[in-house]
Parts: C-alpha cells; sequence; structure tokens
C-alpha cells in the first residue's frame, strides 16, 4: 500500500479499505495477509489488476457476503472497480483464506 502526500492512498489501499467498510457493515471482519497490483491497460482504459489474499473467521453472515462480493459497488475515489472475482476460498485451521482478483480502471 502506498500514499502519495498530495494525492492521497493509492486505489489498491483504497480498494482495501471499500473492503474492510462493507465487510464491518456486515459484520464479517478480516485480514489482509498479501497484496499485489500491477498496472494494466487496453487500447482505451488504463488502471491496475490487483491481487488479495485475506483471512476471516468462518463467522455467520461472511460466506454472504463474500458471494455478493463481485456485484458490489465499492466506492474508489478517481478510479471504477471494473472487475472482481474470489478465485479460491479454503480452510486453513479455523479459519478462512480467500484470494480475491479485482481490476480497477481510473474514471477519467
Amino acid at each position: 500500500m502506498r500514499m502519495d502526500p498530495l494525492r492521497g492512498p493509492d486505489v489498491a489501499t483504497r480498494l482495501i479499505r471499500a473492503l474492510h467498510a462493507g465487510a464491518a457493515a456486515s459484520g464479517t471482519p478480516f485480514e489482509v495477509i498479501e497484496t499485489v497490483s500491477h498496472p494494466w491497460a487496453s487500447a482505451t482504459f488504463s488502471g491496475e489488476q490487483h491481487h488479495l489474499v485475506i483471512l476471516a473467521d468462518p463467522i455467520p453472515g461472511f460466506r454472504s457476503w463474500l458471494a455478493a462480493l463481485p456485484d458490489a459497488e465499492l466506492p474508489l475515489r478517481g478510479h471504477i472497480l471494473a472487475d472482481l472475482a474470489i478465485d479460491m476460498v479454503e480452510q486453513v485451521g479455523s479459519r478462512l483464506r480467500v484470494t480475491i482478483a479485482a481490476l480497477t480502471l481510473i474514471d477519467a
């Protein structure tokens, strides 16, 4: 996660904050254990691809929140969440390890 003193947090940080806010609102907290972002561009758009790994307790409501996540509208100032997919959910001890892939585009 990066922070530019003039522009504020980068889009990966904004994405994580938006995910935390949505999870907290539904009572399903999690912790981010890995995050990787890479620049992405097509002929008409530019943005970043994000790979996140989170850990969460399998509390009631978490799987419902997770299932709704690909269709969620997440506020990302200056960016649009173009795609979000749950790539993997696996049990690790007593917790769930979830791999999330996302594509954000610069909102021009």
